[in-house]
């Protein structure tokens, strides 16, 4: 069959594509690897169990674990989220390496890569043994952090993350490794970190990881975003707009025409508007 039946090709033969030899890059932040798996389901006391999903991402040359959160979802805004407090806390990296995920061949993804000088690279499909790192340092999170859940388990996601961010500084990046010689990640990053690509102090890093979607305004001057009706100036009435804004957080809210920008959004409050009559918006009958 010469390496092409259903179970060699599984197995990485033939012509199966991807990395074929074990690789390791010579110094941090050259290559990052990233993925989501599945946590443990939250029971709040008198609330409604909530599913968890862990986005992490590790450092190829010294298997540092750069970051990694909890999140209630495995979307975009998480993993961006993510990667945000990654690159601020770590510096930034050459290359990031993905699998195929929704939350990882996003445009928006593709465009906070361009603004920070990262090459985004994805996996060929069914190639998840590409990134056997990720992959390992998520059994490994699974068989030791996990299991100490069952001892003193955890209420709300804040208080999960807390205890999972503790256990990654405290235990898994200064733990001897053995693919590392016996060196821990967090003191092989510090021996070779010595020319990290860091952030221009001065970068308005936030509004690099806006994310951007087209709205029409509505005759009423509002749009929606998530489940909220945002207020614009009435001008803006019946134009496509482009919205910039942060998925976590709904702080700011930009409006932008092209590439000119028009203003924020105020989310819409009917009932000062209700107090504020105007001839030009409202029928004089109403009031």
């Amino acid at each position: 069959m010469a390496g092409l039946d259903r179970r060699s090709l599984r197995a990485g033969s033939g012509l199966s594509g991807g990395p074929t030899k074990a690789f390791e890059l010579p110094l941090p932040n050259l290559l990052w690897m990233t993925d989501c798996m599945y946590g443990p389901t939250i029971k709040p006391e008198g609330g409604v169990a909530i599913r968890t999903y862990l986005f992490a991402i590790i450092d190829d040359c010294t298997r540092l674990l750069i970051h990694g959160q909890f999140y209630s979802h495995e979307r975009l805004e998480g993993f961006l989220d993510t990667l945000r407090q990654a690159v601020s806390n770590r510096g930034l990296p050459d290359k990031l390496y993905t699998d195929n995920g929704p939350a990882f061949v996003s445009q928006h993804l593709g465009i906070v890569c361009a603004n920070l000088g990262i090459r985004l690279l994805h996996c060929k499909p069914y190639h998840a043994w590409s990134k056997g790192k990720i992959e390992k340092w998520f059994q490994g999170c699974q068989s030791q952090f996990l299991p100490t859940l069952l001892f003193e388990p955890v209420k709300s996601i804040e208080e999960l993350n807390g205890r999972f961010w503790k256990w990654v500084e405290t235990d898994y990046n200064q733990r001897e490794h053995s693919a590392l010689c016996g060196e821990s990640p967090a003191r092989r990053f510090a021996r070779l970190g010595t020319s990290l690509r860091l952030l221009d102090p001065n970068s308005a890093l936030e509004r690099l990881f806006l994310m951007r979607m087209s709205r029409r305004v509505r005759k009423d001057a509002t749009f929606r975003l998530g489940s909220q009706s945002w207020e614009v100036p009435a001008h803006l009435r019946g134009q496509v707009v482009t919205v910039h804004f942060d998925p976590i957080r709904l702080g700011r809210v930009e409006v932008w025409i092209g590439e000119k920008f028009v203003g924020t959004a105020v989310p819409c409050n009917k009932q000062r508007n209700a107090q504020i009559p105007s001839s030009r918006d409202y029928d004089n009958n109403v009031f």
